[in-house]
């Protein structure tokens, strides 16, 4: 119990700390008090990368709104007074996302329904501040209200005009004096995004650009690490920040102002680090929170910057490493879990990789679930739903999950390891990363050494585990169980051999993989899968099952079977610096 109440002490220290020294710079930059300035018009609309569905809105005139994985029938009902639905579906509501939609329609009667449901929640909800005004949904709702307002203002009344431009300032008013104290970066950073991009392309809030260049600068330098990643080391909130910058940049030079060079910066930095963790399929990898793939994202991303679109073999800052050789590509995360509140969902990933083959992925992690249950979403964060090494069904990280730190952090907490490494080492045969953590080091005196090579034809994957003792317990040895999972995407068809000690990996593209180890009994059995859904896909995994005392080592290797690669004798790898010799094929 008192190690518990320690744990806890220190994650409220540093939730406490970290919100003070926030609050305290943050106050030079928060706006002056004063009179409401009424804007009068819209100057320009940032720009939408992304593209809505037409059909969608055909569903929401039906009454039927299809939001954050719920349907909901409302029929004649307003979806601003229901009380139908969970709470990310309500949030998804008055986000206002859903305005993409109507405007692919594009024709009169989505026009005026889009209309027609703004003008709603200004008269249900627009007065004074109530739940409808957490910074996160006013950030969104004001993005949205700008880049398709283009659209709906369309042949619109006086009237309408006047109660938009009222709402627009009072919800400007309220965003700008509360982001100081908000706790949480991620929705700190989107408001701070918001705010500049609506004081730039509305009239007559020239006063405020200032200002809200000073709070954007401050914040991107606060959270954006120097490889480009975010400090949440989610690569899908990382992309859904570049997808308003690029825009916001863009409004800074329809204004004819020169942008901060931070903005920039930051975004010629996070395009290739998007580029390290986007798979051969064009999809994002799945570490740290990541829902979904978003392939049509990250294309728009890519076809809209400048910026290089060349990866990095280490992000050193945030700690994820790329092994690219021939159609074969590893992504491993070597780095720390996020620390508490820094983003949605906390995950004990560390050392987990995933595979893919051309376009087809491999070896997966489970991803993540934010709009789905609760025990989803804690149970996506342990260990256990990553490819990686899990010692007596522990994570390697504690993961808390109570509701008060969802409310105060944003998602579950994971404490530990508190050591990461990581080397990566090229060479004409191949490349190798060699990492390790101390997740277990407390518990049961056993550091986690992984080590991953691959060919320089791309045909030969080969692995090696080791756990080994760090505290001298090993006169007084304990075996505990160890398994290292291998989550498969669900379009791979695995099949056990008939002599259980190999697997064979099917893709969709008829490339097989043959998976072997040495030092562990080979297992197939179920796992699940989310591809930006709340319901998970059926899919397997390959498991590896034994017990450690103190020193065991398990390897394992993926062999590419196709004519090509058989025809030929791969190169020998350069010896690897692990007891017992160099990487044996398992």
């Amino acid at each position: 119990m008192s190690e518990l109440a320690g744990i806890m002490q220190n994650l409220a220290h540093q939730v406490v700390m970290s919100a003070v020294g926030r609050a305290s710079q943050s106050l030079r930059a928060r706006l002056p008090r004063g009179k409401l300035t009424l804007p009068t018009g819209i100057l320009l609309a940032p720009a939408s990368l992304l593209q809505g569905d037409a059909d969608r809105a055909k569903e929401y005139y039906r009454g039927c709104f299809d939001l954050a994985g719920e349907r909901i029938e409302l029929g004649a009902r307003s979806p601003f007074a229901s009380t139908a639905g969970s709470e990310a579906w309500r949030n998804a509501v008055s986000s206002f996302g859903w305005l993409a939609d109507f405007a692919s329609a594009g024709s009169a009667l989505p026009r005026a329904q889009a209309r027609t449901l703004i003008a709603e929640w200004i008269s249900l909800h627009g007065r004074k501040p109530d739940a409808d005004w957490g910074t996160a949904l006013v950030s969104s709702r004001l993005m949205s209200w700008l880049r398709y307002a283009p659209f709906y203002l369309e042949n619109a009344s006086e009237e309408f005009h006047r109660a938009l431009m009222l709402s627009f300032a009072r919800q400007i008013r309220h965003l700008s004096s509360s982001l100081s104290r908000v706790i949480y970066p991620p929705d700190r950073l989107n408001g701070t995004i918001a705010f500049a991009t609506s004081v730039l392309c509305l009239e007559g809030l020239e006063k405020y650009h200032e200002k809200a260049a000073a709070f954007l600068v401050q914040e991107l330098e606060r959270q954006i690490l120097p490889d480009g990643d975010h400090i949440s080391r989610d690569p899908s909130y990382l992309l859904d920040v570049i997808l308003q910058l690029i825009p916001l940049r863009q409004a800074f030079e329809g204004r004819q102002i020169a942008p901060p060079d931070s903005l920039q910066t930051v975004i010629d930095r996070s395009i290739p680090f998007l580029a390290t963790l986007t798979h051969g399929d064009g999809g994002l990898a799945f570490f740290n929170g990541a829902s979904g793939s978003r392939k049509k994202a990250l294309k728009s991303v890519f076809t809209n910057s400048s910026s290089t679109l060349t990866p990095l073999s280490h992000a050193r800052h945030s700690g994820y490493v790329r092994l690219s050789q021939g159609e074969t590509l590893v992504i491993m995360d070597t780095g720390k879990p996020a620390a508490p509140g820094q983003g949605a969902a906390g995950h004990a990933s560390s050392l987990s990789f995933e595979l893919s083959h051309g376009h087809n992925r491999v070896v997966v992690n489970c991803g993540s679930c934010p709009d789905g249950p609760p025990e989803w979403r804690t149970a996506t964060c342990a260990t256990a739903a990553h490819s990686t090494l899990i010692l007596d069904g522990q994570s390697s990280g504690q993961v808390l999950s109570q509701p008060w730190l969802k409310r105060l952090v944003g998602g579950p907490v994971v404490l530990g390891p508190s050591l990461v490494e990581a080397e990566l080492d090229a060479s004409p045969t191949g490349s190798i990363v060699s990492a390790q953590h101390n997740g277990y080091e407390r518990s049961y005196g056993l550091q986690h050494k992984r080590e991953i090579y691959v060919a320089s034809h791309g045909g030969d994957v080969r692995g090696e585990d080791r756990l080994y003792d760090t505290t001298g317990r090993a006169d007084q040895p304990q075996r505990h169980p160890f398994a290292i999972r291998f989550h498969l995407h669900p379009s791979v068809k695995a099949t056990k051999s008939q002599d259980g000690k190999s697997v064979l990996a099917l893709l969709p593209s008829k490339a097989g993989w043959r998976f072997n180890a040495k030092g562990a009994n080979v297992m197939l059995e179920e796992s699940v899968y989310f591809d930006g859904r709340s319901v998970p896909q059926r899919t397997q995994q390959i498991v590896l099952t034994g017990s450690v005392d103190c020193a065991t080592s398990i390897k394992w290797a993926f062999k590419l079977l196709d004519k090509a690669t058989e025809r030929r004798e791969p190169p020998k790898p350069a010896p690897l610096p692990l007891a017992g010799g160099g990487m044996n094929e398992a």
